[in-house]
């Protein structure tokens, strides 16, 4: 019979509650322990699909909700060589890539490649158009409003199937995110990391820069004033799908606000 499964995992999430027979197993530190002790539950759940009989015909949907939160000890990892959000800037509550961009792995036999890679721009929010159309189910208009199906990616499709994306940091500090660019309406992160410009404005390439450590603003000021009317029209319409306008659920603060 049709099964759906939600998994909400709360490892590797503080407190730092490690099995014993996995204390000291990385060598690196207790959280990493952690994140080894929490591949493995997923380990398990893939292993009673098997035993199931019925993996070959589930899909299995591995995200995060946020990047890596920075009181882990991240500067006593990153002596021993692990960075935690790589070559991304920032971490858990910023607007910056280390605040959001997690791993969104789908296994799905016979229907999804497997070991292969996707580039194109996703969000979480698109789960729930996957999922209806993945079930031939139609979304009310009021439904998904943010969410755009990402069966043609799955499938192997090379076309985009979003061409905008927002999100937000703890504090709502917006980012909108077109193709490789990526504007953030006010100065620094937005979250608990300190720093950063004091600019107005912040416009990253990522195809170039993973890092945002070169703010483009001033270089491309018709740039910034699209990605701004962009942002605008989402607001208005409350939704980035097509449709009849909606409401937004909470008031939309708007920036740039003071440096924080």
């Amino acid at each position: 019979a049709p099964f759906l499964v939600y998994m909400p995992l709360t490892s590797p999430h503080t407190p730092l509650s490690v099995n014993e027979e996995w204390k000291g197993k990385s060598g690196i530190s207790l959280y990493a322990d952690f994140v080894m002790e929490t591949d493995a539950v997923v380990g398990r759940v893939l292993d009673a699909l098997d035993d199931c009989g019925v993996a070959e015909r589930t899909m299995v949907v591995f995200t995060s909700d946020n990047g890596c939160a920075p009181y882990i000890d991240v500067a006593g990892m990153e002596k021993q060589g692990h960075f935690a959000s790589g070559p991304l800037r920032g971490y858990k509550s910023d607007v910056w890539e280390g605040g959001h961009r997690v791993p969104f792995i789908i296994r799905w036999p016979g229907q999804v490649p497997a070991a292969t890679d996707c580039g194109q721009l996703v969000h979480q929010a698109d789960l729930m158009a996957t999922l209806a159309e993945v079930l031939g189910v139609t979304l009310p208009e009021d439904a998904g409003e943010d969410s755009f199906s990402l069966l043609p990616l799955m499938k192997g499709g090379a076309e985009p199937v979003r061409e905008h994306a927002v999100s937000c940091s703890a504090r709502g500090l917006p980012g909108v995110r077109q193709g490789p660019w990526k504007l953030i309406p006010g100065p620094g992160s937005g979250g608990w990391t300190k720093g950063g410009t004091e600019q107005p404005l912040q416009l990253y390439n990522l195809a170039e820069d993973l890092g945002e450590t070169r703010n483009l603003a001033a270089a491309e000021p018709e740039r910034v004033a699209r990605m701004k009317a962009l942002m605008e029209d989402l607001i208005r319409r409350g939704r980035s799908t097509p449709g009849p306008p909606r409401k937004n659920d909470v008031e939309v603060r708007r920036y740039p606000r003071p440096a924080r």
